[in-house]
């Protein structure tokens, strides 16, 4: 229970200043986990602010003078001052962080680290994937790229690259071994080759809100056409029949280029001639 609910299941209903803000409920001994009775007193937002004040608690201070519309140069000022506290207590995070790092290793023994739960799991693994459907994941830059595959070499040579430990990598090291890897045998380079090739040559169609549509030999001609499109954005609307930047988009199977590429690969990639997804009709179009 809150420590508000407590206070108002105690006392009533918490006091409103004159204008209309309720009162701040303040901790007597500055513990917020100590919410007895006896610890939380009922005070006006002048009054909790000028607590912390008096008291130097000017980190506190500020965070209720952000809430009392004072002039920038006086917030600004008591921001330099509860800076210059958590500098002395040892608790700035300009100190080496060995504060913060002794804090989230303690939240983290008692199960209270918000980066290690499974809400921030899940939070941060559908940002990603929404930001890689944009386009616009921080990894698919060509910086990162670069930046990714010069730190993978290294890690490869110092042997501190993941790939190199565990069940997955005993594997990966056998087939290398035995040269049976794909990334040793020239034909199955040429398969994934095919494969990639007989995907951009799927005929694309976009659909518009009234239903108009326009064709495109292929997925780069369409995102070419299509200025902020990218592959994954196409790809992403056709598979799940959705709406993106405002339009529909239909994979109708592959297109004329395809006939250079084998037939086997061709099977794997769309099977036997059929198109790779489920599409939407005209009559599904809003």
């Amino acid at each position: 229970m809150s420590y508000r609910k407590i206070y108002n299941n105690y006392h009533g209903l918490i006091p409103i200043d004159e204008y209309g803000r309720p009162y701040d409920i303040h901790h007597i001994d500055r513990n917020k986990s100590n919410n007895s009775i006896e610890n939380l007193v009922a005070l006006s937002i002048e009054e909790h602010y000028n607590a912390h004040y008096v008291a130097g608690e000017y980190r506190a201070a500020h965070a209720i003078l952000l809430r009392m519309n004072k002039p920038t140069e006086q917030i600004r000022k008591l921001a330099s001052m509860a800076a210059k506290e958590r500098v002395e207590n040892g608790t700035h995070h300009w100190l080496g962080g060995e504060h913060q790092r002794n804090l989230a290793e303690k939240l983290k023994a008692e199960n209270r680290l918000y980066v290690c739960s499974e809400k921030h799991s899940e939070s941060m693994t559908k940002i990603n994937a929404e930001r890689v459907m944009q386009g616009i994941h921080n990894f698919q830059s060509p910086e990162a790229k670069i930046s990714v595959s010069i730190r993978n070499r290294e890690n490869i040579a110092n042997g501190s690259h993941p790939f190199l430990n565990g069940v997955g990598a005993e594997n990966s090291r056998k087939r290398v071994l035995e040269v049976v890897h794909h990334f040793q045998n020239s034909d199955a380079q040429k398969e994934r080759s095919n494969k990639a090739r007989l995907k951009n040559s799927f005929i694309i169609e976009r659909i518009d809100p009234q239903g108009q549509k326009t064709t495109y030999l292929g997925i780069s001609i369409a995102t070419k056409s299509n200025p902020g499109m990218t592959h994954k954005k196409i790809e992403y609307s056709h598979t799940n029949n959705v709406v993106v930047d405002g339009y529909y988009w239909k994979n109708l199977g592959k297109g004329i280029s395809s006939t250079t590429i084998s037939s086997e690969s061709t099977e794997q990639a769309i099977g036997s001639g059929k198109a790779a997804h489920l599409f939407i009709t005209g009559d599904d179009i809003v």
